[in-house]
C-alpha cells in the first residue's frame, strides 16, 4: 500500500511527490478544488474501513513526501507551478522540450562496455559495407561478416 519504491523515494501506491497535493486533498475528503467529480466531498474509497493507525500512517507518509519535495524544491530553487497555471494549460499540449533522451543503441552494464559494443558494431557495419561494395562490383566471392544477411544478387535476365 505504501512505503519506498526501488529508488528509495517515499510513495503511496503509484503517486509520486509532485502529485501529493492531489493525494492529500483526496485523502482529506474529496477531489481537488475546481474539479467536479461525482461523489465530491466523500473520502477516498475504502478510507472509512481503515483503522485510525492506518489513517495516521498514510497521513504521516504524505507529510514526509511533502517535506522531501519541499526540501528538494528549496535545494534546486524550483517552485510549484500552481493551480491557476495548471488549469490554464491545455491538456493535450506537449512540452517545448522533453527531459527524456533517446534510448541508447544498446544497453550495457557500464559506459566502457557500451563503447566497446558501439565499436564492435561500427566494425561490423564497415565490414558489411566493404563486402557489399565488392559484391556490387561483381566479386561474387565477397565474404560478409558472420550473422548478417548479404544483399540479393542483381537480376540477370536470360
Amino acid at each position: 500500500m505504501f512505503g519506498r519504491n526501488r529508488h528509495g523515494d517515499l510513495c503511496l501506491t503509484a503517486v509520486k511527490a509532485p502529485l501529493t497535493g492531489l493525494v492529500k486533498t483526496r485523502l482529506e475528503g474529496g477531489p481537488p478544488p475546481g474539479i467536479g467529480v461525482e461523489g465530491a466531498g466523500r473520502s477516498m474509497p475504502n478510507q472509512a474501513d481503515r483503522s485510525e493507525e492506518q489513517k495516521k500512517k498514510i497521513a504521516d507518509l504524505i507529510r514526509e513526501i511533502e517535506e522531501e519535495a519541499a526540501a528538494q524544491r528549496a535545494a534546486t530553487g524550483k517552485t510549484v507551478l500552481g493551480r491557476a497555471a495548471v488549469l490554464k494549460q491545455h491538456p493535450h499540449e506537449r512540452p517545448n522540450r522533453s527531459k527524456k533522451s533517446y534510448a541508447p543503441l544498446v544497453h550495457a552494464a557500464s559506459r566502457k562496455v557500451r563503447l566497446a559494443l558501439y565499436e564492435g558494431y561500427r566494425a561490423f557495419v564497415a565490414a558489411y559495407r566493404e563486402a557489399a561494395g565488392k559484391l556490387r562490383a561483381g566479386d561474387r566471392a565477397a565474404i560478409f561478416p558472420a550473422g548478417c544477411f548479404p544483399p540479393a544478387l542483381p537480376f540477370v535476365g536470360g
